[in-house]
Protein backbone atom coordinates (compact mmCIF):
# COMPACT_ATOMS: atom_id res chain seq x y z
CA UNK A 1 0.00 0.00 0.00
CA UNK A 2 1.41 3.37 -0.95
CA UNK A 3 2.32 5.77 1.79
CA UNK A 4 0.36 8.99 1.61
CA UNK A 5 2.65 11.23 3.64
CA UNK A 6 6.25 12.12 2.82
CA UNK A 7 9.06 12.88 5.22
CA UNK A 8 10.85 16.12 5.89
CA UNK A 9 13.92 14.66 4.20
CA UNK A 10 12.28 15.91 1.01
CA UNK A 11 14.55 18.94 0.84
CA UNK A 12 16.18 19.50 4.18
CA UNK A 13 19.25 21.08 2.65
CA UNK A 14 17.94 23.49 0.04
CA UNK A 15 20.54 26.02 -1.01
CA UNK A 16 20.38 28.86 -3.49
CA UNK A 17 23.51 29.85 -5.36
CA UNK A 18 25.13 32.02 -4.66
CA UNK A 19 24.52 34.50 -1.87
CA UNK A 20 21.80 33.54 0.57
CA UNK A 21 20.11 36.35 2.48
CA UNK A 22 22.31 39.13 1.10
CA UNK A 23 19.78 41.88 1.75
CA UNK A 24 21.50 44.49 -0.42
CA UNK A 25 22.66 44.34 -4.00
CA UNK A 26 25.94 42.40 -4.23
CA UNK A 27 28.95 43.79 -6.05
CA UNK A 28 30.18 40.92 -8.23
CA UNK A 29 33.95 40.63 -8.19
CA UNK A 30 36.79 38.32 -9.17
CA UNK A 31 39.83 37.69 -6.98
CA UNK A 32 42.58 36.52 -9.35
CA UNK A 33 46.27 36.21 -8.53
CA UNK A 34 49.54 34.51 -9.45
CA UNK A 35 51.93 33.05 -6.89
CA UNK A 36 54.85 34.69 -8.75
CA UNK A 37 54.36 37.68 -11.03
CA UNK A 38 57.90 38.02 -12.38
CA UNK A 39 61.05 36.04 -12.91
CA UNK A 40 64.19 35.68 -14.95
CA UNK A 41 64.26 33.57 -18.13
CA UNK A 42 61.53 31.11 -17.08
CA UNK A 43 58.51 31.28 -14.77
CA UNK A 44 56.03 28.51 -13.92
CA UNK A 45 52.62 30.23 -13.56
CA UNK A 46 50.53 29.20 -10.55
CA UNK A 47 47.12 30.90 -10.73
CA UNK A 48 44.37 31.08 -8.10
CA UNK A 49 40.93 32.63 -8.50
CA UNK A 50 37.55 32.96 -6.83
CA UNK A 51 34.35 34.91 -7.42
CA UNK A 52 32.02 36.66 -5.01
CA UNK A 53 29.15 35.95 -5.13
CA UNK A 54 29.75 32.70 -7.00
CA UNK A 55 29.68 33.52 -10.73
CA UNK A 56 27.37 31.64 -13.09
CA UNK A 57 30.11 31.19 -15.67
CA UNK A 58 33.78 32.07 -16.25
CA UNK A 59 36.03 31.95 -19.31
CA UNK A 60 39.82 32.06 -19.43
CA UNK A 61 42.00 33.48 -22.21
CA UNK A 62 45.56 34.59 -22.81
CA UNK A 63 47.47 31.33 -23.33
CA UNK A 64 46.93 27.92 -24.94
CA UNK A 65 46.80 26.22 -21.54
CA UNK A 66 44.67 29.00 -20.03
CA UNK A 67 41.59 29.17 -22.25
CA UNK A 68 37.96 28.14 -22.32
CA UNK A 69 35.40 27.62 -19.54
CA UNK A 70 36.58 27.65 -15.92
CA UNK A 71 34.93 26.93 -12.60
CA UNK A 72 33.90 29.90 -10.46
CA UNK A 73 36.90 29.22 -8.23
CA UNK A 74 40.02 27.14 -8.40
CA UNK A 75 43.79 26.97 -8.78
CA UNK A 76 46.08 25.61 -11.45
CA UNK A 77 49.77 25.34 -12.33
CA UNK A 78 50.42 26.00 -16.01
CA UNK A 79 53.28 25.22 -18.33
CA UNK A 80 56.50 27.21 -17.78
CA UNK A 81 56.75 30.39 -19.84
CA UNK A 82 59.84 32.10 -21.23
CA UNK A 83 58.18 35.37 -22.25
CA UNK A 84 55.69 37.70 -20.56
CA UNK A 85 51.98 36.68 -20.62
CA UNK A 86 48.73 38.35 -19.57
CA UNK A 87 46.18 35.84 -18.22
CA UNK A 88 42.56 36.98 -18.44
CA UNK A 89 39.48 35.69 -16.59
CA UNK A 90 36.01 36.94 -17.58
CA UNK A 91 33.01 35.97 -15.43
CA UNK A 92 29.27 36.54 -15.75
CA UNK A 93 26.56 36.82 -13.10
CA UNK A 94 23.18 36.19 -14.71
CA UNK A 95 20.38 38.65 -14.06
CA UNK A 96 16.89 37.45 -13.16
CA UNK A 97 18.19 34.01 -12.24
CA UNK A 98 18.75 31.77 -9.23
CA UNK A 99 20.08 28.21 -9.07
CA UNK A 100 18.47 25.94 -6.49
CA UNK A 101 19.88 22.63 -5.23
CA UNK A 102 18.37 20.29 -2.66
CA UNK A 103 18.41 16.77 -1.21
CA UNK A 104 15.60 14.58 -2.53
CA UNK A 105 13.33 12.59 -0.21
CA UNK A 106 14.31 8.98 0.45
CA UNK A 107 11.96 8.15 3.37
CA UNK A 108 8.33 8.63 4.39
CA UNK A 109 7.58 10.13 7.79
CA UNK A 110 7.01 6.65 9.26
CA UNK A 111 10.56 5.62 8.25
CA UNK A 112 9.60 3.45 5.30
CA UNK A 113 11.23 3.93 1.90
CA UNK A 114 9.74 6.67 -0.27
CA UNK A 115 9.19 4.94 -3.61
CA UNK A 116 6.36 6.80 -5.36
CA UNK A 117 7.55 10.34 -6.17
CA UNK A 118 5.57 12.37 -8.68
CA UNK A 119 6.89 15.97 -8.69
CA UNK A 120 9.10 18.40 -6.87
CA UNK A 121 7.21 21.57 -5.97
CA UNK A 122 9.12 24.85 -5.76
CA UNK A 123 7.63 27.68 -3.71
CA UNK A 124 9.02 31.17 -4.22
CA UNK A 125 8.25 34.82 -3.59
CA UNK A 126 9.56 38.19 -2.47
CA UNK A 127 9.30 37.53 1.29
CA UNK A 128 10.54 34.57 3.31
CA UNK A 129 7.12 34.12 4.90
CA UNK A 130 5.12 34.74 1.70
CA UNK A 131 6.09 32.17 -0.92
CA UNK A 132 3.08 32.88 -3.10
CA UNK A 133 4.31 31.38 -6.39
CA UNK A 134 4.76 27.69 -7.21
CA UNK A 135 6.09 25.52 -9.99
CA UNK A 136 5.91 21.72 -10.23
CA UNK A 137 8.74 19.75 -11.82
CA UNK A 138 7.89 16.20 -12.97
CA UNK A 139 10.42 13.76 -11.56
CA UNK A 140 12.44 11.64 -13.98
CA UNK A 141 14.43 8.65 -12.78
CA UNK A 142 16.62 9.43 -10.97
CA UNK A 143 14.90 12.60 -9.67
CA UNK A 144 16.50 15.96 -10.34
CA UNK A 145 17.95 17.81 -7.37
CA UNK A 146 18.53 21.22 -8.93
CA UNK A 147 16.68 23.86 -10.91
CA UNK A 148 17.67 27.13 -12.56
CA UNK A 149 14.91 29.65 -11.94
CA UNK A 150 14.79 32.33 -14.65
CA UNK A 151 12.79 35.49 -15.44
CA UNK A 152 12.77 36.55 -11.79
CA UNK A 153 11.73 40.21 -11.73
CA UNK A 154 11.99 42.80 -10.26
CA UNK A 155 15.52 43.02 -8.89
CA UNK A 156 15.82 42.35 -5.20
CA UNK A 157 15.52 39.53 -2.68
CA UNK A 158 13.77 36.33 -3.74
CA UNK A 159 13.09 33.42 -1.40
CA UNK A 160 12.60 29.73 -2.15
CA UNK A 161 11.54 26.45 -0.57
CA UNK A 162 10.88 23.01 -2.05
CA UNK A 163 8.65 20.05 -1.28
CA UNK A 164 8.05 16.72 -2.94
CA UNK A 165 4.66 15.36 -3.98
CA UNK A 166 3.95 11.62 -4.23
CA UNK A 167 1.77 9.79 -6.72
CA UNK A 168 -1.16 10.00 -4.29
CA UNK A 169 -0.98 13.78 -4.59
CA UNK A 170 0.27 14.19 -1.00
CA UNK A 171 2.98 16.89 -0.53
CA UNK A 172 5.73 16.80 2.02
CA UNK A 173 6.32 19.70 4.36
CA UNK A 174 8.39 22.52 2.88
CA UNK A 175 12.16 22.49 3.14
CA UNK A 176 14.10 25.26 4.79
CA UNK A 177 13.75 28.68 3.12
CA UNK A 178 16.78 30.02 1.24
CA UNK A 179 17.13 33.43 -0.36
CA UNK A 180 19.16 35.30 -2.93
CA UNK A 181 19.44 38.89 -4.12
CA UNK A 182 18.57 38.61 -7.83
CA UNK A 183 20.17 41.13 -10.18
CA UNK A 184 18.07 42.87 -12.82
CA UNK A 185 20.48 42.14 -15.67
CA UNK A 186 23.71 40.31 -16.42
CA UNK A 187 26.92 41.62 -14.88
CA UNK A 188 30.25 40.91 -16.61
CA UNK A 189 33.61 41.36 -14.90
CA UNK A 190 37.12 40.73 -16.27
CA UNK A 191 40.37 40.50 -14.35
CA UNK A 192 43.86 40.23 -15.81
CA UNK A 193 46.99 38.89 -14.14
CA UNK A 194 50.30 39.63 -15.87
CA UNK A 195 53.47 37.62 -15.40
CA UNK A 196 56.64 39.34 -16.58
CA UNK A 197 59.63 37.32 -17.69
CA UNK A 198 62.91 39.22 -17.83
CA UNK A 199 65.86 38.19 -19.95
CA UNK A 200 69.22 38.13 -18.22
CA UNK A 201 72.32 38.90 -20.30
CA UNK A 202 75.15 36.40 -20.28
CA UNK A 203 78.23 37.32 -18.31
CA UNK A 204 81.13 38.94 -20.18
CA UNK A 205 84.03 36.68 -21.08
CA UNK A 206 87.67 37.01 -22.04
CA UNK A 207 88.68 39.34 -19.21
CA UNK A 208 92.44 39.82 -18.99
CA UNK A 209 94.59 41.96 -16.73
CA UNK A 210 98.11 43.18 -17.60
Amino acid sequence: MKKSRIGLIAAALLSVASHAYAQTAPTPKITFSAAVTSGVNTVTPALTWSTSPVADSCTASGASDWSGPKAAQGSVTLNPISSSVNYSLACTWKGGQATLTWVNATKNTDGSDYTNPLTTRIYYGRAADTLDKTIDIPLPSPPLNSRIMTSLSPEGMWYFAVATVNSDGKPSDKSNVAGKYVLASDVNVTQVVGITVYKQPAAPTGLTVQ
